[in-house]
């Protein structure tokens, strides 16, 4: 079931929430917990290298749209330590900006 999700993660995100391959609906079909998925995508989007979509996931709006900040449903610290694997090789800012915020949070 991993190996499925994550391959949807790259080969078929971008298929609707009713297409059999899409995360969504493997996700919804297994009872997928928004822990468990949120580790798989991070761990897919950091095999991809995609800092940017990596950001996008943890970045939210703030209070009535106004601001944006960052949550994490598995925290900080977890994903410091998943993009800080020897296989990823994250650029210094994208390590440092997470590092930062176990700190802070």
């Amino acid at each position: 079931m991993c190996g499925n999700l994550r391959f949807s993660f790259f080969h078929l995100s971008l298929h609707t929430q009713n297409n059999t391959g899409s995360p969504v609906y493997i996700r919804r079909l297994f009872n997928i917990s928004e822990k468990q998925y949120f580790q798989m995508y991070l761990l897919a989007l950091c095999i991809d290298e995609d800092w940017d979509a990596l950001d996008s996931l943890v970045t939210t709006k703030g209070f009535m749209g106004v601001g944006k900040k960052k949550k994490s449903p598995i925290g900080f610290e977890r994903i410091v330590k998943t993009i800080a694997r020897k296989t990823h090789n994250p650029p210094p800012q994208v390590s440092g900006c997470y590092s930062c915020m176990v700190c802070t949070y």
